[in-house]
Order: structure tokens, then C-alpha cells, then sequence
């Protein structure tokens, strides 16, 4: 799917009343969903094609306070490295993101 696409896809997505994020930080979750696990906050964020550094911290820091994500530390030792994984209100939200990405 071409990323014109995806874009298209999740401003439907923030068009609809149940789920009022900006694609930034949709897209974030989606890309968070399809890690097996925990992953550093940059990967995902440079996945989900957010190139400001600062950005991919501050979308963690909405989605921790709406408890779609949590924070862990990292697990190499370098205290740099942040993690993320999604609870499971995330998971459910992700879900309906894309049964309703799907039915369009």
C-alpha cells in the first residue's frame, strides 16, 4: 500500500468521532501494532514516517496519558533507549482502527 494510501486511511480514521487523534499519532500505533512486543520509541516513530526527533516522545507522552501505550526501560542497559509497548485498550483501539480501514 503506497503511503498516499495509508495517509488517506488514517484522516478517515481521525474523521470518525470514536477516534480523535491526529494521524501522527494513529499512525504511530498502527506501526506500534505490528511489532511483536516492546520496541525503542525512535524505530517505530522513523517507521511510522515522523522524521522530527522530538515528535515520536511527545506522541508516547498523549498516548501513555490516554492508556493506549506504556513506557519501559530498555533493556540493553543504555538508559537512552526507551521502550514502548501498547496495552490493551491500544490493542482494542488498533483493532478498530483497521476493521474500520478494512470496510472502507
Amino acid at each position: 500500500m503506497s503511503m498516499a494510501s495509508q495517509l488517506e486511511q488514517i484522516e478517515a480514521l481521525r474523521q470518525d468521532p470514536t477516534f480523535r487523534l491526529e494521524a501522527s499519532r494513529i499512525a504511530f500505533l498502527l506501526e506500534l501494532s505490528k511489532r511483536d512486543g516492546p520496541a525503542p520509541i525512535m524505530s517505530v516513530g522513523r517507521a511510522a514516517g515522523i522524521s522530527d526527533r522530538s515528535i515520536p516522545s511527545r506522541i508516547v507522552d498523549t498516548l501513555a496519558k490516554l492508556g493506549l501505550v506504556e513506557r519501559l526501560p530498555a533493556t540493553n542497559g543504555d538508559l537512552r533507549i526507551i521502550r514502548v509497548q501498547l496495552t490493551d485498550s491500544g490493542r482494542e483501539a488498533c483493532e478498530k482502527w483497521s476493521k474500520i480501514s478494512r470496510n472502507r
